[in-house]
């Protein structure tokens, strides 16, 4: 993300501040979307840190390496419904 005025990478139509960035720096998502959302905005920008943290401490690796992996282009979420 180079500016928080930017959209949102999830596709919700809002700013990135005021979506997934208020999740990536610390606000719990609240909804199982949210966090969808979130989760696919750190893929986006390479958050490990915000991944590993929302990752069920049974299945979560310890370390994801984005830093060492060939960079992944995400191209976009779709969302069918939630509720």
């Amino acid at each position: 993300m180079n500016e928080k005025t930017d959209p949102c990478p999830c596709g919700s139509g809002l700013e990135y501040n005021h979506c997934c960035g208020q999740f990536l720096q610390g606000k719990r998502a609240n909804t199982a979307e949210q966090l969808m959302r979130s989760r696919y905005t750190a893929y986006v920008v390479n958050d490990e840190t915000y991944l590993l943290e929302t990752w069920h401490k049974n299945t979560r690796p310890q370390t994801l390496n984005f830093s060492q992996q060939p960079p992944l282009k995400w191209i976009g979420l779709k969302v069918g419904s939630s509720g």
